[in-house]
């Protein structure tokens, strides 16, 4: 009854989502309630780029509600409020599996993943010809984009199929999601004819690749004596020669769309915020100008409290990868004319003595805040939160990631 129960909401969930995309792109389809769309309905070429948007759509919801959690995890967002689960999570617990935040972040994450799956299964049923290979291709890209953010935010993960129970990955099989994201925009990149959809297909495989050796890093016992990785470096390459300096991939908010959590929990009920505090000019690091201007950009609540984006891969990344790469390799002068290069499109000064193995690690923390890197960086550099018990997973146990919840558990007959 129970499972029956969460799929139910998954569907729901899911319909919501391709409504609302119908709504949006003006697609003609013979329906009297759009907010009620028969799921046969929407086997015809005609919902292809609905399908699309609708998984897009049910990602950002997912990727609001668990980056919440995630980012309090670490040492990027801090508990100010009331919420004692915010507060477990700020001290460095990630095992308690009846965490009432990770356990409400599940349904929309699970959601997604089911809801991008899905969209590829539909649209690669369709007869070819019948629809625009581009919304295939996206359909491709973000079923990989939420494998990337599963492996890089849990430990275990379950993919279920509406009252279909599925199995647990497990723990030590995690990287098979990277794996699987790697193939997904393999078949992106074959069919995608749209330059900027192909900017964000090779940027996320880049960011697929080089996650995947981080994966292997932070397994416990974390390798801290050899915490760089050499992955990802082609790709990073390959996506900055198609989308520039300046290319960004975020996922944005709005009335017309959907909320993200993370911004309604720091810009809306304040039970979370920006750590250091806004205005916090006594380290080198909540003073960048890089960080500044993505506090910035989140506290905007001009729209409204719940809006604020977030970046899913940029430039930026593409940089801080091929720098790390050049590390390892043992080229310090390559890498550190591209860490100068990216600290240049701020217009900073070039850094010419700081060691390059700091400095990558500080850049990767300016670049990369609030984007859901952070957890895996500090457990690999051997950086810590203020806020860490001793007597916690994050310090007990590090590598220790988010759990598959109560809410999974209760209602799933394969997870213990």
């Amino acid at each position: 009854m129970k499972l029956k129960k969460v799929n139910m909401t998954l569907k729901v969930n899911r319909i919501l989502a391709l409504s609302v995309s119908f709504l949006l792109i003006g697609c003609e389809m013979e329906v009297n309630n759009p907010n009620s769309i028969n799921y046969k309905n929407l086997n015809n070429p005609v919902t292809a780029n609905a399908l699309s948007n609708g998984s897009l759509l049910e990602i950002a919801s997912g990727m609001g509600h668990m980056i919440a959690p995630y980012s309090v995890a670490s040492d990027e967002v801090t508990w100010i409020g009331s919420r004692q689960a915010w507060g477990e999570l700020n001290d460095g617990n990630y095992t308690n599996v009846a965490n009432e935040f990770i356990d409400q972040a599940w349904g929309p994450f699970a959601s997604a993943r089911w809801t991008a799956d899905n969209a590829v299964e539909l649209i690669e049923s369709f007869e070819l010809g019948s629809y625009d290979a581009n919304d295939l291709a996206r359909a491709y890209l973000y079923a990989a984009l939420i494998r990337v953010m599963i492996g890089d935010m849990f430990d275990d993960f379950v993919y279920s199929n509406r009252t279909v129970a599925g199995n647990a990955i497990g723990s030590e099989n995690m990287f098979q999601v990277y794996d699987e994201a790697i193939e997904l925009l393999n078949n992106a990149e074959n069919i995608a004819t749209d330059s900027d959809l192909n900017a964000k297909i090779i940027a996320l495989r880049a960011r697929a690749k080089y996650s995947k050796d981080v994966w292997y890093k932070v397994q416990p016992p974390v390798n801290t004596d050899d915490p760089y990785v050499n992955a990802g470096a082609d790709d990073a390459l390959a996506a900055l020669t198609i989308g520039g300096d300046l290319f960004t991939w975020q996922m944005l908010y709005s009335g017309n769309s959907t909320t993200n959590d993370l911004s309604w929990q720091i810009n809306g009920r304040l039970e979370l915020a920006f750590s250091p505090e806004d205005g916090d000019a006594e380290t080198t690091f909540s003073s960048d100008i890089r960080v500044q201007n993505v506090i910035t950009e989140f506290s905007d609540d001009t729209d409204g409290t719940e809006y604020a984006p977030l970046t899913i891969s940029s430039a930026k990344e593409m940089y801080l990868i091929l720098a790390e790469s050049e590390l390892v390799n043992n080229q310090l002068e390559t890498a550190r004319l591209y860490l100068n290069t990216l600290r240049a499109l701020d217009g900073l000064e070039a850094d010419e003595t700081t060691d390059v193995g700091e400095l990558l690690q500080f850049e990767r923390r300016v670049n990369l805040f609030l984007q859901g890197r952070r957890l895996a960086d500090m457990y690999r550099f051997s950086q810590k939160s203020d806020h860490w018990l001793d007597t916690k997973d994050a310090v007990t146990s590090p590598g220790t990631f988010l759990p598959i919840p109560l809410i999974e558990i209760e209602s799933n007959p394969n997870i213990p």
